[in-house]
């Protein structure tokens, strides 16, 4: 008997599910062939890079990468033995060292760079070089000619007399994209001191505190090339932001403040250093005696400086001229608690485009005071106030003004000569600036 075929699709079913599942069992086995092989990837690539350890040095030519070690000490040792132990660096071999981030401690060893030698941290709030190393003539870090060190910060707490943060003696390094704090409790310290030397610096900040005189930027007899460079002084019993002393600087962009110092505050100080100064922002406040900038025997070309004395002695110098001839352009000199916007003895400052103005409470506050022999001032097209007077000059010394409007008394024996220049209220001054 010929057995009939089913005719409700039974057979179709079973195999459409065997079907299914011989699919599924497939894609069961590449996914885990997947795996597997992926897994074998990773393993060969850790066996092939080797494992990352700290205080591992990786060299690849002249570029070397140092990552720290477990104690700051230690790394701060492999840094500089690093430093220490390359061989021949030169302009046809020069050497790159790149720090990864953490601290790299020093103790009271001093980092010298050398030339033809680069340093790169990971960026000032990831990587610090750190040690308390004193003494003159030395620093944290000592510069070299043809070196460059960027991208990190730079921490200084000697004990003793003198604390530098980087020392420059005849070398010219590039220095940029780092903070310099130096904190010492002895006589002096000093953010950065250049001798004799002729460095690039950009992107810098600088702040010095903790001791008797405390000092942002020293330069002595050099030529540095300043740019975008902040910085800040306070405490102590004298702190000064930059000095300036028989150099020749580049300076733009400069923000520098001194407060706090018990008896003087000088946020810039420039001293027989003939020199051009584009914006370059000065603030001195918190002692007995502040000076925002202060020129001394020499002549000086400030363009779009903002200077700014406050006190509550009365001893307040937004611009402070002894023996010199500076010229400004497109400033302003502001006091605040009384004193004097522009002092000059026996100096001969240019003004244009010049706002200067002296308020204060019980102290006499002079926008412009002249004293000394042979001592002119020349305005054209300034602002010129004082709660007490806007102008003062002795028998010995004078003002020529021009477009100017004074807001405030002028007052002393001195000569006054203006020409189209108005008093309070608008109304038009004499030829003798009454």
């Amino acid at each position: 008997m010929t057995k009939r075929p089913l005719t409700d699709g039974s057979a179709d079913k079973r195999n459409n599910r065997k079907l299914v599942k011989r699919r599924m069992a497939s894609k069961f086995t590449a996914v885990i062939a997947g795996i597997m092989v992926w897994l074998l990837g990773v393993f060969a690539l850790a066996e092939a890079s080797g494992p990352v350890v700290f205080g591992d040095i990786t060299r690849a030519g002249n570029i070397i990468e140092i990552r720290p070690a477990a104690t700051p000490e230690k790394s701060g040792g492999i840094l500089l033995k690093t430093v220490n132990d390359l061989q021949g660096p030169a302009a046809e071999q020069p050497y790159l060292i790149r720090l990864s981030p953490g601290i790299y401690f020093l103790g009271n060893k001093a980092l010298r760079l050398r030339p033809f030698v680069e340093i790169v941290g990971s960026g000032p709030s990831s990587t610090f070089i750190k040690g308390s190393v004193s003494g003159e003539g030395t620093g944290l870090i000592i510069g070299a000619d043809n070196s460059s060190l960027k991208s990190l910060s730079i921490s200084n707490t000697g004990k003793g007399l003198t604390v530098i943060g980087i020392y420059n003696k005849a070398s010219s390094p590039l220095l940029t994209n780092l903070n310099v704090t130096v904190a010492g409790s002895g006589e002096c310290t000093y953010g950065l001191w250049n001798s004799s030397a002729a460095p690039r610096i950009e992107n810098l900040m600088v702040t010095a505190e903790g001791a008797a005189f405390n000092h942002g930027i020293f330069n002595q007899e050099s030529e540095p090339k300043m740019r975008r460079v902040t910085v800040k002084v306070s405490g102590g019993e004298e702190a000064f932001g930059v000095i300036n002393s028989y150099s020749s600087p580049s300076v733009h962009e400069l923000d520098t403040s001194a407060k706090n110092a018990s008896s003087f505050n000088v946020a810039l100080w420039n001293i027989s250093s003939p020199h051009e100064m584009n914006r370059v922002s000065a603030n001195a406040s918190g002692g007995d005696q502040n000076i925002a900038v202060y020129n001394v025997s020499t002549e000086v070309f400030m363009d779009q400086t903002r200077a700014k004395a406050l006190g509550d002695h009365g001893n307040n110098y937004a611009v402070k001229n002894v023996g010199a001839s500076p010229v400004m352009f497109n400033s302003t000199a502001t006091v605040s608690g009384g004193g004097y916007g522009i002092y000059n003895i026996s100096s001969s400052p240019k003004l244009v485009n010049v706002l200067v103005s002296a308020s204060g409470g019980k102290a006499a506050a002079i926008g412009i005071f002249n004293a000394g022999e042979g001592n002119r001032v020349k305005a054209d097209r300034c602002t010129i106030g004082g709660s007490s007077a806007g102008v003062f000059s002795d028998s010995l010394s004078g003002f020529e003004l021009g477009a100017c409007a004074l807001e405030g008394a002028v007052s002393g024996d001195g000569a006054f000569h203006c020409s189209f220049c108005y008093g309070a209220g608008g109304l038009a001054l004499d030829s003798r600036c009454r």
